[in-house]
């Protein structure tokens, strides 16, 4: 292989805890690796947001210049904390969100499929 191969993934594997906010009184939506973040009055609101948020700021990163501005902010680490406890209790709902960017697809980054702790309490 060439040392200036540039290898672009075929999916995007990520992570996202949803859990409900007392504060706010909503339901909020956490990507780990992303970053992005969503909330709803349900949980399945939010669920639709994330994937929307995720759908939007892959494009971006994309339009951008490469998928490393994908990955630019991580969660902080008590949200990874939170994940690893809910993943503990129920099985994580996988979900796959198909990108329907042309430049992502031309480049190979169909799809990217989702992990979704949700938290309850």
């Amino acid at each position: 292989m060439e040392g200036n191969t540039v290898l672009e993934p075929q999916t995007l594997d990520l992570k996202v805890l949803i859990e409900f906010d007392p504060i706010y009184e909503t339901h909020v939506a956490r990507c780990f690796e992303t970053g992005a973040t969503a909330t709803g009055n349900t949980v399945d609101e939010a669920d639709a947001q994330i994937n929307r948020t995720l759908e939007l700021v892959t494009q971006l990163a994309d339009e951008q210049g490469g998928l490393e501005a994908l990955f630019y902010t991580r969660a902080a680490s008590d949200v990874w904390d939170r994940w690893y406890q809910a993943k503990a209790s129920s099985e994580p709902k996988v979900v796959t969100l198909n990108i329907s960017t042309p430049i992502c697809a031309k480049r190979g980054v169909g799809s990217g499929t989702i992990a979704t702790a949700r938290k309850t309490a």
